[in-house]
C-alpha cells in the first residue's frame, strides 16, 4: 500500500501512475487491488479513456464515465459501508471521532435544541454539484440534504477540505430527537444523486424505571395531563405528547394485546423493551386498530403484536400524531393470554367464523387475527370470502406499521389484496366484516406469488388524515411510531 501527502499528491505512487484521457492523474493511494485518483477540473465530461501503468511498465486499460459530481461518502472501512469518516463536536474545541481504530461506529450523543451537536462527515466529488453560489461560505450547501433516520437535518457547509486535494466535507445538525436510538441511518442526497447509505452510532439515553407496573386483566383507568411527561415527534414541527408509562414482564415468543380507550383525545399505544444498557427499543405500535368511535371522531387502539424475547417491556399511553397534546380520560386493559392469533402459511386456506368471542372494537366490529412470517419482496395473495356478509382484510407489520386493505377487489363482495411484503419479518393479517356487527362463515386463503424489488423507504410518523374503519367509515392511515422520543425530565 502506497499513499500520498494529501497536501501534495503525486503522480506516482510505488512505480504506479494513471492517466485519464492523456493526463496524468494524482494518486492519492494505491494497493494491488486499489488505486484512488483526483481527476483533473478540466477533464472533459463523458467517456474517458484510463490508463494504469504499474512499476514493471505493463498497461491495463479501460474507460469511465466523467460526470460533474457524484457523491460518495468515505467510511471507516474503506468499503463505502458502516460508519462514515468523520467527527463530531459541540464546541468547535472538542471532538469525538464517528469511528473506532477497527472500524466500529463510535457512539455520539444526540444532543438537544439549545446544544446541538455539529457532525462533519468527508466525501468526494460533491463540489461540482450545481449551485447559484458555489463559493460563499457554506460552499454548495443548499444542494445537499442529509436525513438522519428520515429526519432532515440542517446542512451547514458542504464543500472542500482546506488544504486537502480531493477531499469534500459536509457539515451538519445532527437533529436532537434521535435521542433514545442506538444507531440511525445516515442518507445523503447531493442535488439529484443519493450517496450511500451508512449508519451512525448514538449514545443510549437511559430510561428511568419511575413506570407503575402493569396488572394483566385489569382495567386501568388513567388521566394524560399537561403535568406528564412528554415525547417529541419525528415529523419537525416541535410539537410533543404527554404520556403515562406502564412496565410488565413477558416471557419469550408471547403475543401481546393491548386495548386502549378514550373519547377525550386520540389514542395511541407504543411498546418498548427494555435493554441491558437501560435505554428502550421500539417493538410497536397502533393507533387506529380498536376503531373509530360511534359518537366522536376518534381513533382508539388496539395493539396486537408478538414478542420474541423476555424481559421487561415498557407501554406507552399517548395521544396520535393527530392530536399533539392530547390530554383527557383513557382506559386501558392488558389481555395477558393475549387475543387468539392463528398462525398461517404461505399455501394455507382457513375456514373461519365470527363468533361471540372474538375481538370487538370500540365502532362495533368483529375481528379475526393471523400472523405469517416473510420476506422483504415476496409477492403475496390474500383472499377472503364470506357468507351473509362483506368481508374486509388489513395488513399491518409485527410493528404495527400499516401495509394495506382490501374489500371488494375479489369480485362481488370478497376480498382480495396483492402485495410485495415491504420487509422480512412477521406480519399481522386482520379479517373483519365491512359492516357493524355482522358476522358468519368465511374462508382465507393465503399464497406466494413469486418475489419483486422492494424500494428501500424510510418511514416516519404520519399524521391521521382521517377516520379508520368502524361506522360508515373505512379509511386506514399510514402511522408510524419508531422515532416518537421521551424528552428527558
Amino acid at each position: 500500500f502506497y499513499g500520498a501527502d494529501p497536501m501534495t499528491l503525486a503522480t506516482s505512487l510505488g512505480g504506479v501512475s494513471v492517466t485519464v484521457n492523456g493526463q496524468p492523474a494524482l494518486l492519492q493511494f494505491s494497493s494491488p487491488i486499489q488505486i484512488s485518483i483526483l481527476v483533473a477540473r478540466n477533464t472533459p465530461l463523458g467517456a474517458a479513456e484510463v490508463i494504469v501503468t504499474n512499476a514493471d511498465g505493463r498497461k491495463a486499460r479501460g474507460t469511465m464515465e466523467v460526470v460533474s459530481y457524484a457523491p460518495g461518502i468515505y467510511t471507516a472501512t474503506l468499503k463505502g459501508q458502516g460508519t462514515p469518516g468523520g467527527y463530531a463536536t459541540f464546541d468547535n474545541e472538542h471532538f469525538e471521532p464517528l469511528s473506532n481504530a477497527d472500524g466500529t461506529g463510535h457512539p455520539i450523543e444526540a444532543g438537544t435544541a439549545e446544544r446541538s451537536n455539529q457532525i462533519t462527515i468527508f466525501a468526494t466529488a460533491i463540489r461540482g454539484v450545481p449551485t447559484e453560489n458555489p463559493n460563499d461560505e457554506n460552499g454548495v450547501a443548499e444542494a445537499v440534504k442529509i436525513f438522519v433516520q428520515g429526519l432532515p437535518a440542517r446542512v451547514l457547509y458542504a464543500g472542500p477540505v482546506p488544504g486537502i486535494a480531493g477531499i469534500d466535507q459536509i457539515r451538519f445538525v445532527l437533529p436532537p430527537q434521535v435521542a433514545g436510538l442506538t444507531s440511525a441511518t445516515l442518507r445523503t442526497v447531493v442535488g439529484e444523486k443519493s450517496a450511500n447509505f451508512l449508519k451512525l452510532q448514538i449514545v443510549p439515553r437511559v430510561v428511568p424505571e419511575a413506570f407503575a407496573e402493569l396488572e394483566p386483566e385489569v382495567e386501568n383507568v388513567g388521566y394524560l395531563t399537561t403535568q406528564d411527561r412528554r415525547m417529541t415527534g419525528d415529523n419537525g414541527s416541535g410539537q410533543s405528547y404527554f404520556f403515562d408509562g406502564y412496565r410488565m414482564y413477558l416471557p419469550a415468543d408471547t403475543n401481546v394485546a393491548v386495548e386502549l380507550y378514550s373519547v377525550q383525545f386520540d389514542a395511541a399505544a407504543i411498546l418498548y423493551r427494555r435493554m441491558p444498557d437501560g435505554s428502550l427499543a421500539y417493538v410497536a405500535a397502533d393507533d387506529q386498530t380498536y376503531g373509530m368511535d360511534e359518537t366522536r371522531d376518534l381513533n382508539h387502539a388496539l395493539l396486537l403484536t408478538r414478542v420474541a424475547e423476555a424481559g421487561e417491556y415498557v407501554l406507552c399511553v399517548t395521544s396520535a400524531a393527530a392530536d399533539p397534546g392530547g390530554t383527557g380520560r383513557y382506559t386501558m386493559r392488558w389481555r395477558s393470554q393475549g387475543y387468539q392469533v392463528q398462525p398461517i402459511f404461505y399455501g394455507a386456506t382457513i375456514g373461519g367464523v365470527f363468533t361471540n368471542k372474538d375481538i370487538r372494537t370500540g365502532g362495533g366490529n368483529t375481528l379475526d387475527a393471523f400472523t405469517f412470517t416473510g420476506h422483504a419482496g415476496d409477492v403475496v395473495k390474500v383472499q377472503v370470502s364470506g357468507t351473509n356478509f362483506d368481508p374486509f382484510i388489513i395488513l399491518n407489520r409485527n410493528n404495527g406499521d400499516y401495509v394495506t386493505e382490501d374489500d371488494n377487489s375479489g369480485g362481488g363482495k370478497n376480498a382480495e389484496l396483492i402485495v410485495t411484503l415491504p420487509a422480512t419479518g412477521r406480519y399481522m393479517l386482520y379479517v373483519t366484516p365491512y359492516e357493524t356487527w355482522r358476522g358468519g362463515n368465511y374462508t382465507l386463503k393465503l399464497t406466494s406469488q413469486g418475489t419483486a424489488a422492494v424500494t428501500d423507504e424510510l418511514k416516519t410518523e404520519a399524521a391521521v388524515a382521517g377516520r379508520y374503519w368502524g361506522g360508515n367509515s373505512r379509511t386506514l392511515n399510514s402511522t408510524h411510531f419508531a422515532a416518537r422520543r421521551m424528552v428527558p425530565e
